[in-house]
């Protein structure tokens, strides 16, 4: 069996996290993200305008975060807050935000996308309670290059609201950062024309797997790894498909992933679904689907 694993998940090097000191020495505007991928689209944006904070950690499953002090004070000085808007700890925290922070401007980036509705369910390991996303949605909206134009597009809108003496910066650097993700896309377009299904331990990759009409096969049912009845099917499926790729996150536990893997002689890989360097994941994701083999 030939088992790769490839570490998709960078450390976060550009993002930094502010001190509430520097906050009020600097007078930046406060910019709060949910996750480092909203981070990202806000830096790339804005530049050094602002200052920016995320509230999940890259080693942090959304699944079992929860708000810090820190982040209560980062969040009752900000000025916007950027969500996606359909994450079940964002969900939970909605009213939490908007309470700390009455004046800040909450916006949820996942109205401007192409929503994939569905039932989308999370077993959370820690409590062993279960959680629905709103409406049946599946969140990962940001893992897809056509979601982001638009969630950047809408991110630079609020910037220009709420600083427009940076109009002319936040403009170029939205037509940059456009440029990046389109030509990404033409890279995905070509490079994945001739593959069909791959496999993965969470769900996460529909929007993606729909941009490119690639079948994902998810192991995970509910948030729930398959039963041992379930388990022969799902072998069989895999195996009839011809996946040759096993993508799990980082944040969660590779176990179901190696055992399938060495059922159906796949390759295992790491991937990260909110790490702050969007473009380098989104670019790793396509590669190893790329340069898979085809059955």
């Amino acid at each position: 069996m030939h088992k790769i694993i490839i570490l998709l998940g960078l450390l976060m090097v550009g993002c930094v996290t502010v001190t509430e000191k520097n906050n009020k020495l600097n007078n930046k505007p406060n910019i709060v993200a949910t996750i480092p991928p909203v981070q990202f689209l806000v830096d790339a944006i804005a530049d050094s305008t602002v200052n920016t904070y995320t509230l999940l950690g890259e080693t942090t499953s959304p699944e079992t975060f929860d708000i810090t002090t820190e982040g209560m004070k980062y969040i009752a000085n900000s000025n916007v807050i950027f969500s996606v808007g359909l994450i079940d700890f964002e969900l939970s925290l909605e009213g939490k935000l908007t309470a700390l922070a009455p004046k800040s401007q909450y916006i949820k980036l996942a109205d401007v996308t192409d929503p994939i509705v569905g039932t989308c369910n999370h077993d959370n390991h820690s409590d062993h309670t279960n959680h629905v996303h709103a409406h049946g949605v599946d969140p990962h909206v940001w893992l897809s290059l056509a979601n982001m134009e638009s969630m950047a597009e809408l991110v630079a809108a609020v910037l220009i609201d709420k600083l427009p003496e940076h109009k002319s910066l936040y403009t170029s650097n939205l037509n940059k950062l456009l440029s990046q993700i389109k030509s990404l896309d033409s890279i995905a377009l070509n490079q994945l024309k001739t593959k069909g299904a791959f496999a993965i331990v969470h769900p996460s990759l529909n929007y993606f797997a729909r941009d490119y009409d690639l079948e994902q096969v998810a192991i995970e049912q509910d948030g729930k790894e398959p039963s041992a009845a379930a388990l022969k099917g799902l072998l069989d499926e895999l195996r009839a498909k011809g996946c040759e790729i096993i993508f799990y996150s980082r944040q969660n536990p590779m176990t179901v992933a190696n055992h399938i893997a060495a059922e159906i002689d796949a390759q295992t890989v790491e991937y990260d679904p909110v790490q702050y360097q969007w473009l380098e994941g989104m670019q790793a994701i396509i590669n190893t689907i790329s340069t898979s083999e085809t059955k």
